[in-house]
């Protein structure tokens, strides 16, 4: 029979007598972590994007060499949605003041302009700047300042655009998207989208960027992609914050994945640390079910107790960890909030449904259905304990892991990452517990010879292998996910700093004429600029692979980033003599640099791989109308995010000889050395710039937050792996207790089970460290090789600290909550149980 208020009386009980305590305790300091963690990355995340955002001025961009008519069948999704529209066309043409000219790289924007960043304006050349709220009104053009000095133009002046006569109004400091335009390190100007038509100077056949930037909530612009993709003409391109830029897009990436992988770590961790606290619940309740049982209480009866018990436990539970979570994240946010120059989005309901829905998975995967199978067992079985009750222990923990991974899967939208982390974890736990298993059992010779204390210690691992394994297995993976979390953060961090010195090539000048490289290297050795290599440069294009013509290619994706291009588009070519800084022969051989030879080529090993390519392979291009017969000597691998230049073709010295080519080259220039770009494209106006200092200044800022963000969340992981040692240790406190109790009235001393106990942690703590150094290393390598795509690089000094650091904490911890077992009498722990 249903009897409401019996239940509720037993759960009363529960509450009152402290059994649910260590459980209410480890499910709300695991909810609250996960809550925590998920919550802060989540915002985290967010931020990231809403930073990167600030490059394209807009959450979206559509991109197109034509105009733009607002009737096409995309726009009808943004008009239904309601997110802020804007539009700009940029392209690149002469100003004119009085006798002085200049070319200058326009950008026409309205009034809604930017969507996304700031714009920075001011009343005098290199001074003060503040934010505009608005750009230009028409009639009115903004000048850097740099256009100042060159045409010696002063504000309220006028000067010339085509057939327009605008006033400057204002200096132009900063616009958020000023990378990526034609001519982009050109002079920038601002102007009225209402003025473009006055110009008269986009005519057919004109090199003109259009764009429609779209911002508002990050969902809904997803959606928005998604349905503008189905629509969208060949001509016009997406763009968002990832692919506008590979380096930015792949600093993102790896911000946002570790970002997420602290986050599945914690929600491991916690689980891990739920279970120990459930088993030690079910374990003191066999002899409540025993009881119940034979008092007449059917196996229904005894269900509904705990399903009931557990239901309003597990929204208790939720709603308190959530509330915690959310509380301490808002603490270390507002803590680190002067560190953080823009405002931090709120973070999405995905969190907060991960941490209270943590609470429901673990407590009914670790402890209900343990006790549903228990109900169905005779009395006397429960009250004698006998150890058939636990042969089918393992699918709880079977259940318990489907619970884990469905948690991971719900806050994660990267299943590769989830199932590497998943499965890594998983077989690496099984594997080291069999290890662990091994070494415990032939303990037995070393207790044997060893003194009292270590043989009573010794013994007492040995006595409980199983559960001793266990607590190794378990202490090892928090330290291991706390040590994944700290090398890849060191790893990530060491890589970006590679790639991006403090010195890295932050402008490149393209269309350098043959006569033009003695003037350019004498511009720049008059400002202290040393440039790298120029390398020559000519468009071509493969036009057939073994004598086979390569028009049969059927690839018709539109990739935008490097491992989509296909064969039939034409592209840069070069050549050298030496192998390029960033690049590494994985196949064939790079020519002597005294080679003579017949023309040989050497070929990107993504783009060789998606069009079939292999050393020794005949390829035909055409350049400038006449075809050239090469063989491929090598595939290259490079390194895309080096900020060098970088060619998916290169060809042997004197191969194109017979062609006209221009050269590039790059530089790095410092903030008060821009006058130098004045120079350069005043002497040689052909030449283009491509400034990339604010694409390096914010991927720079993305590693500090993302840095910010892992210490932070190390330190939060660090609390949740003491959640699971303190759960492991009161779950085998009941054992410890009945066999140190049993040792004292057999004639031991006090000092004897602390010496024994100090050293039975000791042991465990040390095998635990050394376990998770190489678990760790183990996942690390699989992460850098498969996820991240980074050179893996094992660190020693942690495999040689950790296990004496681990031992250390583990042996002072486990004595912390279990030193009152040395003061308690005998005869009380031996006649309670």
């Amino acid at each position: 029979m249903f009897n409401l208020k019996a239940i509720l009386r037993f759960v009363k009980k529960d509450f009152v007598t402290g059994e649910l305590n260590l459980l209410l305790v480890s499910l709300v300091i695991s909810v609250a972590a996960v809550s925590t963690i998920t919550l802060f990355s989540d915002r985290l995340q967010q931020a990231l994007l809403l930073e990167s955002s600030s490059l394209l001025a807009a959450d979206l961009a559509i991109s197109s060499d034509e105009p733009i008519n607002e009737k096409e069948a995309f726009f009808q999704a943004t008009r239904e949605s309601g997110v802020l529209t804007s539009r700009t066309a940029s392209f690149v043409t002469m100003m004119f003041f009085e006798e002085k000219t200049q070319l200058v790289s326009v950008k026409a924007v309205d009034e809604a302009y930017p969507l996304r960043g700031v714009l920075l304006s001011g009343n005098e050349p290199f001074g003060q700047a503040e934010e505009a709220t608005l750009g230009p009104r028409p009639h009115e053009i903004w000048l850097e300042s740099r256009l100042f000095p060159s045409l010696d133009v002063d504000i309220d002046d006028e000067v010339e655009i085509g057939s327009a006569v605008l006033t400057v109004s204002k200096v132009l400091v900063r616009q958020p998207d000023s990378f990526g335009v034609y001519g982009s390190a050109a002079p920038r100007v601002l102007i009225n989208v209402a003025d473009l038509d006055r110009t008269g100077v986009i005519q057919p056949g004109s090199r003109v960027n259009f764009r429609w930037l779209f911002a508002g909530d990050l969902k809904v612009i997803k959606e928005i992609q998604e349905d503008i993709a189905l629509y969208l003409p060949e001509s016009m391109r997406i763009l968002t914050p990832k692919n506008s830029s590979d380096s930015l897009g792949e600093a993102i990436s790896r911000g946002e994945r570790i970002l997420l992988l602290g986050s599945l770590l914690t929600v491991i961790l916690c689980g891990i640390a739920t279970s120990f606290a459930a088993k030690r619940y079910v374990d003191r309740h066999l002899g409540h079910i025993a009881i119940l049982k034979t008092l007449g209480a059917s196996p229904r009866f005894v269900k509904k107790i705990f399903l009931i018990q557990f239901s309003l436990f597990s929204v208790l539970v939720g709603l308190l960890g959530c509330a915690a979570g959310y509380g301490v994240q808002e603490i270390i946010f507002n803590s680190l909030s002067p560190i953080f120059d823009f405002a931090l989005p709120q973070p999405g309901p995905k969190p907060i449904v991960v941490g209270f829905f943590m609470s429901f998975f673990c407590l009914f995967s670790f402890a209900f259905f343990p006790i549903l199978a228990l109900s169905n067992t005779q009395p006397m079985r429960v009250l004698r304990k006998n150890n058939e009750l636990y042969r089918n222990d393992y699918r709880t923990y079977v259940l318990g892991a489907i619970g884990i991974f469905l948690l991971m899967a719900l806050f994660s939208s990267d299943l590769s990452l989830t199932l590497v982390l998943f499965f890594g974890v998983s077989i690496t736990a099984i594997f080291f517990f069999l290890i662990v298993l091994l070494m415990i059992r032939s303990t037995g010779r070393l207790s044997a010879r060893a003194g009292s204390v270590w043989r009573l210690a010794l013994s007492g691992i040995k006595k409980r292998v199983v559960q001793s394994s266990a607590q190794v297995l378990v202490f090892g993976l928090a330290i291991m996910m706390f040590l994944v979390l700290y090398i890849l953060r060191t790893t990530l961090v060491e890589d970006w700093e590679r790639n991006i010195p403090e010195n890295a090539p932050n402008h490149f000048v393209i269309n350098i004429s043959n006569t033009e490289i003695d003037e350019v290297q004498k511009k720049l050795a008059d400002f202290s600029v040393e440039p790298r290599e120029f390398f020559p440069m000519i468009r071509g294009l493969i036009t057939h692979l073994n004598e086979q013509s390569t028009t049969k290619d059927t690839n018709t994706s539109r990739s935008m980033n490097p491992e989509g291009t296909r064969i039939r588009e034409a592209r840069n070519l070069t050549w050298t003599s030496k192998l390029p800084v960033g690049n590494l022969i994985i196949s064939g051989e790079w020519w002597p640099e005294d080679y003579d030879g017949p023309p040989l080529l050497s070929v990107e090993e993504e783009f060789a791989a998606r069009n079939n390519l292999s050393v020794k392979d005949n390829v035909t291009v055409r350049v400038q109308g006449s075809f050239l017969d090469a063989e491929v000597s090598s595939i290259r691998s490079v390194d895309w995010d080096n900020f060098q230049p970088n060619f998916f073709l290169i060809f042997s010295p004197g191969s194109l000889d017979e062609f006209s080519s221009t050269y590039m080259t790059s530089f790095f220039l410092k903030q008060d050395q821009k006058l130098l770009l004045n120079s350069l494209l005043k002497d040689s106006p052909s030449l283009t710039v491509l400034e990339l200092d604010k694409i390096i200044e914010t991927i720079k800022l993305i590693i500090r937050y993302v840095v910010l963000a892992v210490e932070s969340l190390l330190v939060l992981m660090f609390f949740a792996a003491v959640a699971v040692l303190v759960s492991s240790l009161y779950a085998s406190m009941d054992d410890r207790l009945r066999q140190h109790s049993l040792i004292r009235a057999l004639g031991a001393s006090r000092q004897q089970i602390f010496g024994s106990l100090f050293l039975e942690f000791l042991v465990i703590g040390f095998l635990s460290g050394l376990t998770a150094c190489i678990g760790a290393e183990i996942i690390v390598l699989i992460l850098d090789v498969g996820i991240f795509e980074i050179n893996h690089r094992p660190n020693f000094s942690v495999l040689l600290s950790v296990p004496l650091i681990s031992s250390l904490l583990v042996s002072i911890m486990g004595m912390i909550f279990v030193r009152h077992i040395i003061f308690l009498p005998p005869s009380q722990v031996l006649n309670d149980h």
